[in-house]
This record gives C-alpha cells, structure tokens and sequence, in this order.
C-alpha cells in the first residue's frame, strides 16, 4: 500500500496528464484554442486580457494550438511559407517539455512539413518531411505568428487562409492524397 506521501507525489506528477487528456479529447470541432486531437484550432484574433490559455499571451501575436496522438501512427504537422514573418510551433510532451521548436529561427521560415513520430517508431520519412521525435506519445503544439501590430493582423486579413494554412493530420492521410505544403 502507498504511503500518503507517496499517493501525493504519484497524484500531483501525474495530475497534468489527467489534465491534458481532458483538455484536448472532450471537443468536437475547434472552440478558440482548442481543438479535436491532430487538429488545429487558428486562433484569427488578437487574445483579449482575459484570455487565460497562455500564461501570458503576446499581444501583437497569432496563436495556434493543437494536440497530436501519436498512439497509432506519425502525425505530419504541415506549415505554410510565411513570407519572412516570425513564427514558432513549439512542441511539448505530455511533461510540458519542449523537446522541438520549429520556426523562423530553428526551421526557417518556408513551408515545411514535419512528421512527428512517437517513441521507438521505426517506419521510413517520406519524401519532403523532417522528422521530429517524440518522447510521449500525446504532443501539444502551440503556434505562434507574430503580425507587427494591428497593421500587420489587417495585412494577414488580406490572406485570411493564411492561418488556415496551419494543419495537422495522421501520416496516412498523407498516403491517401492529403495535400501538405512543399
């Protein structure tokens, strides 16, 4: 029998996977920032003060968040060429780690596809995509696009796809004919 110290540490470290699996599987379609699992939800707005996702939400700042299940195969994470813009789609383990960060300073800012694989997947990268480890095999993503104010949210409102253009989806989708950038 556990000890009530060690009932607590076993609650308080497993706590944010419980958390996590209620956050991100009890939606149907995208609400704000969250969305079906591989599934983006494009936040298209500006957060408002009240906005509690982030800790502290960037102001001049798009934002994009989806989870990925790795259970039953790779998920590609597919982005668009940004034109230059700053971007960053850091991923997180089911630790809250970040253990991969594709943007503008780690990737570039050209379109890119990244297939993200759970742990010890031995199967083959297609042609056209980076593979991105995963140590846990549930990965949050959360975009960022910075937009230089509101002149630059009025100039990405002349794309209004743009930001649509952020997708996820599993790897055998991609053999089915699922378009992804590049």
């Amino acid at each position: 029998m556990l000890s009530a110290s060690r009932t607590t540490c076993t609650f308080i470290r497993s706590y944010r996977w419980i958390s996590r699996e209620n956050s991100s599987l009890n939606i149907e379609r995208a609400q704000g920032l969250s969305a079906p699992m591989n599934t983006f939800a494009n936040f298209p707005a500006y957060p408002t003060a009240d906005v509690k996702a982030v800790v502290r939400p960037n102001f001049d700042t798009l934002y994009s968040s989806g989870w990925l299940d790795l259970t039953r195969e790779p998920v590609v994470a597919s982005v668009p060429d940004t034109g230059g813009r700053y971007y960053l789609f850091p991923m997180l383990d089911m630790w809250t780690d970040v253990f991969a960060s594709p943007g503008w300073r780690t990737t570039g800012t050209q379109a890119a596809n990244f297939l993200v694989t759970p742990p010890g997947w031995t199967g083959s990268v297609p042609e056209g995509m980076q593979q991105i480890k995963a140590p846990t095999s549930y990965v949050w993503i959360i975009g960022r696009t910075k937009t230089d104010g509101t002149a630059g949210l009025r100039r990405r409102s002349q794309n209004p796809g743009w930001l649509q253009d952020h997708t996820t989806f599993p790897l055998g989708e991609n053999r089915r004919g699922r378009n992804c950038h590049c």
